[in-house]
């Protein structure tokens, strides 16, 4: 073997294969399975990441899905239990007609401000 080359996987001697860290088999993903245009499960944002079926890191062949971020999250199931911040509030109503409306310009909405601001011209 030319002195240039490594020796890769099995046939390294510090090869560790399924007894190595998370992080390596996360490593190994990102070198072994070059990320596509679009996410795999979408098909319309671009792959950002790399999602392992089993949840196991460390088994890479056939268990690699290249996803977008949001895909990823659906499929570890950590985007149903995001918070997603405060809820919005409901609209404030008009103090003119009582339509609910949003955002307020002097307490009026859209129709009522328009209807003010000719009437003041």
């Amino acid at each position: 073997m030319p002195r240039n080359q490594h020796q890769q996987r099995e046939q390294n001697n510090f090869w560790k294969g399924d007894a190595a860290d998370p992080d390596t088999g996360r490593d190994r993903a990102r070198r072994w399975f070059p990320l596509p245009t679009v996410c795999c499960e979408c098909e319309v944002a671009p792959a950002t990441e790399r999602h392992h079926l089993d949840g196991n890191p460390l088994n890479n062949t056939n268990n690699v899905l290249p996803v977008c971020r949001r895909c990823h999250m659906r499929l570890d199931g950590r985007l149903e239990t995001m918070p997603h911040g405060p809820k919005p509030k409901p609209p404030k109503p008009c103090r003119e007609c009582g339509k609910p409306w949003k955002p307020l310009n002097r307490g009026l909405c859209n129709a009522c401000y328009l209807r003010w601001w000719r009437a003041q011209r």
